[in-house]
């Protein structure tokens, strides 16, 4: 028998058993990673739609549903046109390794001909059920519509171009030597040829190329491309008014050709390149407006009215003669069926063009002296500054232009390759728009009170209600207690449809309709759902609390408010969550006991926010995020007594 010693023991910690991967632990632990993973693959789904509202409430609305998505809120990188109050959009473009930021400055159509004398020499019927369908495919660096022939010598590539009833006419794309990509523009104007091969009649053009004119048929594909320019170009636009463009022709510029225009009255004889047409409405100060315009009858507008003349605008200048017997130098502002809003000729020095995309939203109105009402927009950004404008004459027609002098060099580029030159940016503005945007004679901070007060009132008439009847149930004696109990109980089971006409009824013949008291004054009558809780809770408290408070002589109305509220807090909490979020959140009774705007509460006001707000998603989507903001705090810093709540509902009575 060998006895052991201490130097040949082996350290113990080498026969310890090391713990696989896969062993009980290891499945443990994968079990919890996997769990973890649903979970959070489950939240992205539930949090997807809010955190996608929430992104919209800080974008402009053109950002809100274009392809690609932009998933963060961004704003577009613009540079000044001139000295005009508005900005032409930036792009990046790469080329040859490098990025640079460019302007559009139009685009090229192109599309690919052949000329008639490989089709003379190629052309071929064959059945149209025969051919594959089109597919584009660039053929000694020319793209072709390219169709698969399954002729009797085999499949074959082939250029459809013309339908002849049942049979194609084709040509072989091996025969094909003078195919080549042309501007559209050029092909469309050029002198039509209606040559005929083998019975098919050919709708083409004479298109000089090279110094010749070579008959050719347009086949396809079209494409596009997009002419662009350095963004120091941009300093020399102008604002001109539509009507004053001139003829229109073709000039190459850089790598490229863009359409170019005449003006009307433009004696330099200047080419313009077209930038944008848009709207601008003429606009000056609102308080000018207020202080100095006033309204005349049309019937002092008599005689022929001159000329007054600003940059861009044209007003009618009359000499009126007012009821004082004064005579004033007034313009037109704003002409109406029986009268019109007049200013003083030496106020209107300031009138200039606003765009109308700063103008369009939010506009309000007021009235002026003798009746006329003017719009105006608050908040107008003019070269960096906000200012409160009203709009002085109709709407104009105005394009930026850019004088072809001022376009050193200009070349094309993939639309693919075009991208959006942008940084990220929060548009708070959403929020400020959202909240004083007056609709129907309210904003939202109106129906925001209107909620806050409902929900209030409910709580109070919760808790004064069902306190007591919920303490009456758990421990007063009484014959047919439990009977009225499940009586009590199976109202839970109808719902509010089957109850809201005789409910409208009793409201109506007391005269709160369009009030606020059908939306509160119900739950100072109990609440089927909270008495419950609220017994259940009651019911788990020990009875020898009660017991020792009645022998230092407290009644019962002592008991339950310093013996029981007080330890039922949990209960109460989670009846005020549960009042709240069925308060803040509900629709259908507002709608259906609510009519005037003034007394709508944030749900029903969310929607007419949403009817008055039709196409300005990213003013709903701040408003909704505005709504729901209270929910969320509430749950998330109250959750527990949210759940305490869910468990108290099940507690044995």
């Amino acid at each position: 028998m060998s006895s052991s010693t201490p130097s040949a023991m082996v350290a113990v910690g080498e026969y310890r058993l090391r713990h696989s991967l896969f062993g009980k632990r290891g499945f443990r632990r994968l079990r919890i990673l996997v769990s973890y993973i649903v979970l959070l693959i489950g939240a992205c789904f539930m949090l997807f739609p809010m955190l996608w509202m929430l992104s919209a409430s800080f974008k402009p609305e053109w950002q809100i549903f274009t392809r690609p998505p932009i998933w963060l809120p961004v704003e577009w990188i613009q540079v000044p046109a001139g000295q005009e109050n508005v900005g032409i959009n930036t792009y990046r473009v790469t080329q040859n390794g490098e990025q640079d930021e460019v302007i559009r400055l139009g685009r090229r159509r192109y599309t690919t001909v052949i000329a008639f004398s490989d089709i003379e020499a190629h052309l071929q019927l064959v059945p149209a059920s025969a051919l594959s369908e089109a597919q584009t495919r660039e053929i000694n660096g020319v793209p072709l519509n390219v169709r698969q022939w399954n002729s009797p010598q085999g499949t074959r590539e082939v250029v459809a171009l013309a339908k002849v009833e049942e049979a194609m006419a084709v040509i072989d794309v091996e025969s094909i030597q003078s195919a080549r990509v042309l501007p559209l523009t050029v092909v469309n104007s050029a002198k039509r040829a209606r040559p005929e091969y083998q019975g098919v009649t050919f709708q083409g053009r004479e298109v000089e190329i090279d110094g010749q004119v070579v008959p050719v048929l347009p086949t396809g594909p079209e494409s596009e491309l997009v002419v662009v320019s350095e963004t120091s170009v941009a300093q020399h636009a102008r604002l001109v008014h539509k009507e004053d463009l001139g003829e229109k022709s073709v000039a190459p510029v850089g790598a490229t050709e863009l359409d170019i225009y005449t003006l009307k009255n433009d004696t330099s004889g200047q080419s313009y390149v077209v930038l944008s047409e848009d709207g601008w409405f003429p606009v000056l100060e609102l308080d000018t407006v207020l202080e100095h315009a006033f309204t005349v009858p049309n019937s002092l507008l008599t005689g022929t009215p001159e000329v007054y003349t600003l940059p861009n605008l044209i007003y009618e200048r009359w000499q009126i003669t007012l009821e004082d017997g004064t005579s004033a130098d007034v313009i037109a502002i704003q002409k109406g069926t029986n009268e019109t809003i007049v200013l003083p000729v030496e106020y209107a020095a300031n009138i200039r063009l606003g765009p109308i995309s700063k103008l369009a939203q939010d506009q309000d109105s007021k009235r002026i002296t003798g009746g006329g009402i003017v719009r105006f927009k608050e908040r107008f950004e003019e070269f960096g500054e906000h200012k409160t404008v009203a709009i002085v004459g109709p709407q104009q027609t105005m394009l930026i232009v850019i004088p072809l002098s001022d376009i050193p060099n200009a070349y094309e580029v993939d639309a693919d390759h075009l991208e959006r030159n942008t940084r990220l940016h929060l548009r708070t503005e959403n929020y400020r728009r959202a909240l004083t945007a007056h609709i129907g004679g309210a904003n939202f901070l109106t129906f925001f009170k209107n909620s806050t007060v409902v929900v209030i009132l409910n709580m109070i008439g919760n808790f004064l209600s069902c306190t007591i009847v919920a303490y009456a149930f758990a421990r007063l004696r009484a014959p047919g207690k439990s009977v009225l109990f499940a009586v009590l109980l199976s109202t839970m089971m109808l719902p509010f449809p089957v109850t809201l006409i005789p409910v409208y009824e009793i409201f109506r013949n007391f005269g709160m309709i369009d009030t606020l008291y059908p939306l509160f004054l119900r739950s100072f009558f109990g609440n089927a759902f909270f008495i419950f809780l609220l017994r259940q809770f009651f019911m788990t408290i020990p009875v020898e609390l009660e017991e020792a408070a009645r022998i230092d002589g407290a009644n019962r109305l002592q008991i339950l408010v310093r013996i029981i509220l007080p330890l039922s807090m949990p209960a109460l909490a989670t009846m005020a969550i549960f009042t709240f979020l069925w308060s803040w959140n509900d629709f259908f009774t507002p709608y259906v006991f609510i009519n005037s705007p003034s007394k709508f509460t944030a749900t029903l006001g969310l929607n007419l926010f949403k009817g008055h707000f039709t196409t300005n998603y990213e003013v709903l989507m701040a408003a909704s995020v505005v709504v729901i903001t209270p929910t969320i705090l509430i749950f998330f810093f109250l959750q527990r007594y949210f759940i305490e709540g869910i468990q108290l509902t099940g507690l044995k009575g």
